[in-house]
């Protein structure tokens, strides 16, 4: 069972699949989605399988699911929390298949979600990358995104070169 400092009755699961922003700094859009997307309906099939465990049971627990790239004007986080949120309510926020190019929009979203009280998460085969971007020669980073960073620089196997993260 959550425990936190009010009796949690309900976990509302957000699944967001983002889009990235085009040249101008607008979200790329679509009318209709041309391709469905698998990483969402994994992790929805996931999420819903990791309902049915014991440390949720006594939960009412539901999935909602976006594709950005399908969802006119963008999601947003305001009207979702309002939507879903309640004393009794815990939201987390998922924003899966993130991909290098959609980090810029993700961490946006994910600030968004945070500052309207949501737990975010989010994961795809960039997202260290993308973090790692973020930080300075240091390891240093100016917004704390996550407790995890990549080392300031790797050695090549059995060279003596080393390779540091590109910072464009």
């Amino acid at each position: 069972m959550i425990e936190t400092r009010t009796q949690i009755q309900q976990l509302v699961v957000v699944l967001v699949e983002v889009t990235k922003y085009d040249k101008e700094g607008y979200l790329i859009q679509f009318y209709k989605g041309v391709l469905p997307c698998n990483t969402l309906a994994a992790m929805w099939s996931l999420t819903e399988a990791a309902f049915a465990s014991s440390e949720l049971s006594g939960l009412l627990c539901r999935v909602v699911a976006f594709n950005e790239r399908t969802t006119r004007g963008g999601v947003n986080a305001l009207r979702i929390m309002k939507e879903h949120s309640a004393p009794d309510t815990r939201v987390v926020v998922g924003l899966v298949g993130i991909q290098t190019n959609m980090f810029p929009r993700a961490r946006q979203l994910a600030l968004e979600f945070k500052d309207q009280g949501a737990t975010v998460v989010m994961g795809g085969f960039h997202i260290s990358g993308s973090i790692t971007m973020l930080h300075d020669g240091n390891g240093d980073s100016k917004i704390p995104l996550s407790p995890c960073h990549a080392p300031r620089m790797r050695r090549a196997h059995g060279t003596r070169s080393y390779s540091v993260p590109w910072r464009g």
